[in-house]
């Protein structure tokens, strides 16, 4: 896993000006990539302040005393943990009213502006919002199991480190079945020739029980994708319906491939592992560092202790400031996981590897990916492999 997090990060760091002649190759014209160029202008900086806004509003409540004395005012009304998960919810709701201003810019116009969404205003604010909400009730979770735990135990932060692993593993076993479905429609691939071809693949790579199903996105967005989600029971592999509509029949059984190589070598465990050593990591640290904040700034930030409700605020901030430093390594192991599926599907037996540019390029072309993404940017904010390295890494497979 460090290798991985090692090369992944030094090809995000060494990304160059694109090759024209892959682009071509891959169907990708030069006015679609100055459209994309724009289209990630206007769009890069925002990646930035959602990542630091919060760190720097959870900061200032914290440190105004705003939370301490929050905190303090329910706990005298309600039992600690309920007013623990209030402090959490009605900080969250505070900083999401605070950055809506910059998510009606990214998430309502730029998406308007460049064709992608076909929601009105109503319908962006109700699905923001709701978002908004269930991401709170989802972490609250957690929050109230370790408040739980620190005010009971005493090595809390060795508890709390062993136990987000089965936290985390349940996260990705349930949201499929309880959360995706808030937001999207999700019905069995449709019957035809791209379920077919499908449940072959399936067969061929061993899983003959995977779940195929289609997210109807095409009443919402433009956009294209294909993913992998959930655990045991609740693995399966989504298509887009706009996926199905726009490629081509060898473009779509090479989305395919990859997403089944996603299936078949595990890549979630991957991920769910990669998330547990991060969070156990940052544990440790939190243990080391915020207990004797809260301690030294007690009067400032208004509170006892930082088993005080009031001290929520200055959780979220270490929570927002950990997410932020380990990004890249987040980011540089989800890259390592995508050229794995990548060179997956090149090997899958039986497609013609030159689909894999096509759809590659197609993809791209309708989701208006960055063709030279800023390295900074890439390596911090970059899930997959630059466009330039995956074009190259499968031609090198198609000329092999």
């Amino acid at each position: 896993m460090v290798s991985v997090v090692i090369v992944s990060t030094l090809m995000a760091m060494a990304v160059g000006s694109p090759d024209h002649g892959l682009m071509e190759m891959a169907g990708y014209s030069a006015e679609r990539m100055e459209l994309a160029r724009s289209y990630h202008a206007a769009v890069a900086p925002t990646k930035w302040v959602f990542a630091i806004a919060p760190i720097v509003i959870y900061a200032f409540i914290a440190a105004t005393g705003w939370g301490g004395r929050l905190g303090r005012r329910l706990e005298r009304r309600l039992p600690s943990p309920l007013a623990v998960v209030l402090v959490w919810l009605l900080v969250g709701l505070a900083a999401w009213l605070v950055l809506l201003p910059m998510l009606i810019y990214r998430g309502f116009l730029v998406e308007h502006v460049y064709g992608f969404s076909s929601l009105t205003f109503g319908e962006w604010v109700l699905r923001s919002f709701g978002a908004r909400l269930v991401y709170i009730a989802v972490a609250a979770i957690p929050l109230l199991l370790f408040h739980l735990t620190w005010t009971r135990i005493k090595r809390w932060w060795l508890t709390a480190s062993l136990a987000s692993g089965p936290l985390i593993v349940g996260g990705i076993v349930l949201a499929p079945l309880l959360v995706d479905p808030i937001f999207s429609s999700f019905s069995s691939l449709r019957d035809g020739p791209v379920r077919t071809q499908a449940e072959t693949m399936a067969n061929a790579a061993g899983i003959p029980d995977a779940t195929l199903l289609e997210i109807d996105v095409s009443a919402r967005s433009t956009r294209l994708n294909a993913y992998v989600t959930g655990l045991w029971g609740s693995s399966r592999i989504v298509l887009y319906d706009n996926l199905i509509e726009h490629l081509a029949p060898g473009e779509v059984a090479w989305v395919l491939a990859h997403e089944i190589g996603h299936y078949t070598r595990h890549h979630l465990w991957i991920g769910a592992l990669s998330a547990w050593l991060i969070t156990a990591g940052a544990l440790s640290v939190f243990v080391r560092v915020v207990p004797g904040i809260a301690y030294r700034w007690r009067e400032r930030l208004k509170i006892d202790s930082i088993r005080s409700a009031g001290a929520v605020p200055l959780i979220m901030t270490f929570v927002a400031a950990s997410l932020f430093v380990t990004q890249p390594v987040a980011m540089a192991i989800s890259r390592g996981i995508e050229v794995n599926a990548d060179h997956y599907a090149a090997m899958f037996p039986g497609l013609d590897r030159s689909d894999g540019i096509a759809a590659v390029g197609r993809l791209a072309d309708f989701n208006l990916g960055d063709p030279d993404p800023h390295p900074l940017t890439h390596t911090w904010f970059g899930s997959h492999p630059t466009l330039q390295q995956r074009l190259s890494v499968l031609a090198t497979e198609v000329e092999r």
